[in-house]
């Protein structure tokens, strides 16, 4: 076994089929419930096939994964279909003993014959449109047009098209829509926005030649849509001439999704790529045909709805009853064919037909489908058993079309996975692959099993529970020995003991305390890793963090601004980007931000781009997405009034102003009087560089600007609001780090004050005083002093400077938000001060935001 992404993975673009339709294997989440902690995933049903057997099952898929970019293989098969996949992600072949084998990619050789399953007839149960709709989509994916405004155009010099385009609208809008005509007088147009909104909710878009495709109400629909869809298509775009039928697109996303529906509606097409690029064709263009005996399945299944071409589809299968075969082939069963012949000889039950038969396979060295299936009946007819024909019988029933190997390439792309506990495969792009069996990359990395638990799952009302979870959890693990424990949010079980709150028995301590019995070490060759997580590593019991238990530790720390446009990059793979995104920019913007938070930024950014009915997501998205996720989003419904309006302005101006005057103090990137959250008004400030220690003259500078939105109210009002109060709590708290906790202070350094913390509650309680009363006099004085040098430091700013405060807060009033170049551009910033040495601190420079 090896880790998910050092074997059996798929490109994210291969086409699985599951029970909701075919579904790119990287959109999975999105249309079943997936659980990111765990990889689990619930509901996705996938058919395969269990290659001992030869026969068709449905297999429950229990994890899903996305497993980053990795070295890839991709193989091309003669019929046209493809599959990229990892390394050791194994496929079906049909090996040189007849038999069916799981065979990794990079073993694969040209000419190996790879089993494509055909005429699954499995098909999903959306029915967000009907089968007319799904008509007029097809028609409009051929030779329609949406790149225009409010137009839909479609282009056609077939009456009996133009007339079903005419009909479904005039049946569907009535006198809501007129029906025009194009001054190249071929192309039927409707001009109306409700009909293209409907058309992009059921999944069209803009209809560029290169960017088409199946919308997804038809991937995921029932059968009758399906084929309504394709023959719309196929009435455009489609044609039949001589002896085939075939349908060309320079967009390589459709032709694989149209070649994926005929396969699974029984008929087995072929891909060749008729233009290269040249300087005619700016792109390839794919063109897929059906001959020879997958016609009869075609006009069975699809066919045309266009009369002339269905006639020539009719007429000449009436003309050619007898069907080509030589595509449809069984290579390497030719052996086992003839042992059985023999068998039914020495019964005496052969017959002139069987001779005739097995003669022809004799020669040619390999037999048709027909040819097989005609066999197995005459077989059948004798009455006799034989567990070979039964092979046979299941590999024929099993619908299996083998296509040999005609290309190989070497490439490197993002991989993703299934585990199918039963049948550890499923179909993707046709072919079947095997799945995943390993849970996580640390035990990959090792190369032993892996063993995954919850803390939370240890937890139970009934004594005993957790205890006998665990001892389970162990037992397990030392069988399977070497292997890893994994234990993820380990406080929820490993708090600290006898924090006065339920005695000596308490459930978690019991299950606690097997934890700690079972990691003593008296086993010592047993070779079971635990590893563990947590975020409150402060609440954990002492004994757990003994040598011989959880004895390393490792921080993972927020990410930097490198780190941050890494992931960034990952989270925006599969959203619509505009050209012109630069993911620098938000990086730079988002100090402090962990990894969900930048998700998040991300995700915000799609839904206001869908609210604004953009198709793509602009830097315009992921900025404003940024403030949503800090301050939350923009209260419409919260209307200030005119007095208030000011106050705000003042204020969020005072604090702008006193910041741009120190040379301190972090540049001011946006001030705004719309309310967000609980905020009536916001500054934001973005940090010159990221730094994990800061000055004493940078928190004076803090204070001052914390301070300076009161000292804004008081100038310019002669009175003071309760807006301020949070700015005053702040600058509070920060005076009293600076007296108590950073030694800054006239003091000295000295740290005053022990925290007392209730650890079972999981947060800090009180503190305990280690100073007199006396000292405790000098360190309220020296916080008062503190606050009152910051005090005049902006009033002094705010005075010398008060025709800047008063411009600010009149360009607030009017537009509401500033952005920084038009501040600085207000300001022409002056620096009043100098900075002074460095104090260490605790945490890393994070997006400071000041608001009322």
């Amino acid at each position: 076994m090896g880790a998910p992404g050092t074997g059996k993975c798929i490109t994210g673009d291969s086409l699985v089929l599951t029970n909701k339709g075919l579904i790119e294997i990287k959109d999975i989440p999105r249309y079943f419930s997936f659980d990111e902690k765990s990889h689990q995933v619930y509901g996705a049903k996938l058919p395969t096939i269990d290659i001992k057997e030869s026969k068709n099952e449905i297999g429950l898929a229990s994890h899903w994964y996305d497993l980053g970019e990795q070295p890839t293989i991709k193989i091309t098969l003669k019929q046209g279909f493809e599959l990229e996949g990892t390394l050791e992600h194994p496929i079906v072949i049909l090996n040189e003993n007849g038999r069916l084998e799981f065979k990794p990619l990079s073993q694969l050789k040209n000419d190996d014959f790879v089993a494509i399953k055909f005429n699954g007839q499995h098909f999903g149960s959306l029915k967000e449109i009907k089968p007319d709709r799904a008509y007029l989509l097809g028609l409009l994916t051929g030779d329609g047009n949406l790149s225009h405004s409010n137009r839909i155009g479609l282009t056609t010099i077939d009456p009996e098209i133009a007339n079903s385009f005419n009909t479904y609208m005039n049946k569907n809008y009535g006198e809501e829509i007129k029906i025009g005509n194009s001054s190249d007088g071929i192309t039927k147009t409707v001009t109306s926005w409700k009909v293209k909104k409907d058309l992009y909710n059921a999944g069209m878009s803009y209809l560029l030649s290169y960017d088409k495709t199946v919308p997804y109400t038809v991937m995921q629909a029932p059968k009758e849509i399906i084929v309504a869809f394709l023959q719309g298509l196929f009435d455009t775009d489609g044609y039949f001439e001589r002896y085939n039928f075939g349908y060309a697109t320079v967009s390589k996303k459709l032709s694989d999704q149209i070649l994926m529906l005929l396969l699974n509606l029984g008929v087995i097409a072929h891909r060749r790529i008729k233009s290269h690029v040249d300087v005619y064709h700016p792109r390839p263009v794919y063109e897929i045909t059906v001959s020879g005996s997958a016609l009869k399945a075609f006009k069975k299944e699809v066919g045309f709805r266009l009369t002339r071409k269905q006639k020539l589809l009719e007429d000449y299968l009436e003309s050619h009853p007898k069907e080509n075969t030589n595509i449809d082939l069984f290579p390497f069963v030719v052996n086992t064919i003839e042992n059985t012949w023999k068998k039914i000889s020495k019964s005496g039950k052969s017959n002139s037909r069987f001779a005739n038969l097995i003669d022809k396979v004799r020669d040619r060295k390999i037999i048709s489908r027909n040819s097989l299936g005609l066999f197995l009946d005459l077989f059948k007819k004798c009455g006799l058993k034989d567990n070979q024909i039964s092979y046979l019988k299941n590999l024929y029933d099993a619908k299996l079309f083998f296509s040999p190997i005609a290309k190989i390439d070497n490439c490197r792309n993002r991989v993703y996975d299934f585990t199918v506990p039963k049948y550890h495969s499923f179909i993707a792009n046709g072919l079947v692959s095997h799945n995943t069996l390993l849970a996580r990359a640390v035990a990959g990395e090792a190369h032993v099993p892996f063993f995954h638990i919850s803390g939370s799952e240890f937890v139970e009302m009934f004594v005993g529970v957790g205890a006998g979870r665990v001892r389970d959890l162990f037992s397990t693990a030392k069988k399977a020995a070497p292997s890893i424990i994994f234990i993820d949010e380990l406080d929820a079980i490993g708090r600290h003991r006898g924090a006065g709150l339920g005695g000596g028995h308490d459930e978690r301590e019991q299950t606690l305390n097997q934890i700690l019995v079972e990691m003593d070490g008296f086993e010592r060759d047993t070779n079971v890793i635990v590893v563990a997580a947590t975020n409150r590593p402060d609440v954990l019991d002492p004994a757990l963090l003994r040598p011989g238990r959880f004895d390393r530790r490792v921080v993972l720390d927020l990410p930097d601004v490198n780190d941050r446009e890494e992931v960034l990059k990952i989270h925006c793979q599969g959203k619509p980007l505009a050209l012109n995104i630069n993911l620098r920019e938000i990086a730079e913007r988002t100090p402090g931000f962990s990894g969900a938070d930048l998700a998040s930024v991300v995700n915000e950014a799609a839904l206001l781009a869908a609210r604004k009915n953009k198709h793509q997501v602009f830097q315009e998205e992921l900025l404003d997405s940024i403030e949503k996720v800090l301050l939350g989003p923009e209260r419409k419904s919260h209307i200030l009034s005119k007095k208030e309006k000011e106050v705000a302005a003042f204020h969020e101006a005072g604090h702008a102003l006193v910041s741009s005057s120190l040379p301190d103090a972090e540049p001011v990137r946006k001030i705004s009087i719309v309310a967000r959250g609980l905020a009536a008004g916001y500054t934001l400030k973005m940090p010159a560089e990221e730094r994990r220690i800061k000055t004493k003259s940078e928190f004076l500078s803090e204070m001052a600007t914390l301070l300076a939105g009161f000292c804004a109210e008081k100038l310019k009002f002669r009175e003071i609001t309760t807006g301020a109060s949070n700015d005053l709590e702040r600058a509070s708290e920060l005076a009293r780090k600076l007296v108590k906790e950073y030694g800054m202070s006239s003091l000295g350094p000295v740290s005053f004050g022990e925290k007392e913390e209730m650890v079972f509650l999981g947060k800090e309680f009180g503190e305990q005083r280690n100073y007199s009363e006396k000292v405790a006099a000098l360190i309220d004085k020296e916080v008062e002093k503190f606050i009152k040098n910051a005090e005049e430091k902006a009033d002094r700013i705010l005075a010398k400077r008060r025709h800047l405060l008063n411009k600010i807060a009149e360009t607030l009033i009017k537009k509401e938000t500033i952005e920084r170049e038009e501040f600085e551009s207000l300001i022409k910033q002056r620096k009043i001060e100098t900075p002074a040495s460095p104090t260490k601190i605790e945490k890393p420079t994070k997006l400071k935001i000041r608001h009322i």
